[in-house]
């Protein structure tokens, strides 16, 4: 998608996918020192594996990983590195309908970021992940729900109440996030969408995601990687608060409705009522697509889709009432 639209997607680090892009990681970082990426294990989770490299001969050339470009300037908060995991429900990809969850979590490295001292191996320095900076010596547990800014795990809500007082408005960064998620789950319908032929409908699966997003240090959102399982593992207050939300209302707006045999598939009719029962049950997740200037990114799917074209014309017809 990168390659057929440049400019658009200038939110994800230049990645490469190893052994495959192993020719393509030389030409574009050379043999020897080059920037700093920071290399994953392809199938892994929990931080395991990951490190920082500051020349190529110190990746493996005998295991799988995903190679990208390290962000070495990420807003810092006390001097801290963090990042964001935001939950994403997709009900649809036929037509493609998202809904953006209203709360998540923030993750912050626990030793002050100072590249120019630190060690390459100094993973609280580094990570963000919670799974490895809750053994870090200064890690600072969340101990109640309502100490959502404190500490070495934040709220999403925390975090741009933070912003709010530095005179950061959620309008300045908090679309381009939406911007983000719409174009990535667009990238990935081409490769989604024929595996729904497989299921009884469109409508009978659903996917919950984890998008974990980096700021750099002028606020510009990086998608750092998209999780098909996110952790829903509730060890701390803070935890226990945004998940069983978070859970509730995914259930509420995926259970499971008698069918509408008197609309034919795929018609306006019977697009226009899911949307309908699906809208009214949403709670805390928020309709980011179909959007009311959601022509802009047609351009972006690999097909044109009449079913999008029906969502969107549910959404004016709504806006006007």
């Amino acid at each position: 998608m990168q390659s057929r639209h440049p400019d658009a997607y200038q939110f994800l680090p230049k990645t490469y996918v190893l052994p495959e892009d192993w020719k393509r990681l030389r030409q574009c970082e050379g043999e020897n020192d080059c920037e700093l990426l920071i290399i994953k294990p392809l199938a892994d989770s929990c931080g395991r594996g990951i490190h920082v490299v500051n020349n190529i001969n110190q990746i493996p050339n005998n295991k799988s990983y995903v190679v990208s470009k390290y962000i070495s300037n990420p807003y810092l908060i006390n001097k801290l590195k963090f990042d964001l995991r935001l939950y994403v429900l997709v009900t649809s990809y036929e037509p493609l309908k998202v809904y953006f969850y209203s709360d998540g979590l923030t993750r912050f490295a626990t030793n002050t970021y100072e590249p120019e001292k630190g060690a390459l191996d100094d993973r609280f320095m580094h990570l963000t992940n919670y799974s490895v900076n809750k053994f870090a010596p200064k890690f600072q547990p969340n101990t109640s729900e309502d100490a959502d800014d404190q500490g070495s795990k934040w709220s999403w809500l925390g975090l741009k109440r933070h912003l709010e007082q530095q005179g950061i408005h959620e309008g300045n960064y908090v679309p381009q996030i939406k911007d983000t998620i719409i174009k990535t789950l667009i990238s990935a319908e081409t490769y989604i969408k024929p595996l729904l032929r497989f299921t009884p409908s469109p409508q009978s699966c659903f996917e919950l995601y984890g998008f974990d997003i980096m700021f750099d240090d002028h606020l510009k959102p990086w998608l750092i990687e998209v999780n098909i399982s996110p952790s829903l593992t509730q060890g701390s207050p803070l935890d226990r608060k945004v998940k069983s939300g978070l859970l509730n209302d995914v259930v509420s707006i995926v259970h499971p409705e008698p069918p509408l045999p008197h609309f034919e598939s795929g018609s306006e009719q019977e697009i226009f009522a899911l949307l309908d029962r699906e809208y009214e049950r949403k709670g805390d997740f928020e309709l980011i697509f179909p959007c009311l200037d959601g022509e802009k990114y047609f351009e972006y799917f690999e097909s044109h889709s009449k079913s999008n074209e029906l969502a969107l014309k549910w959404l004016q017809n709504m806006n006007r009432k």
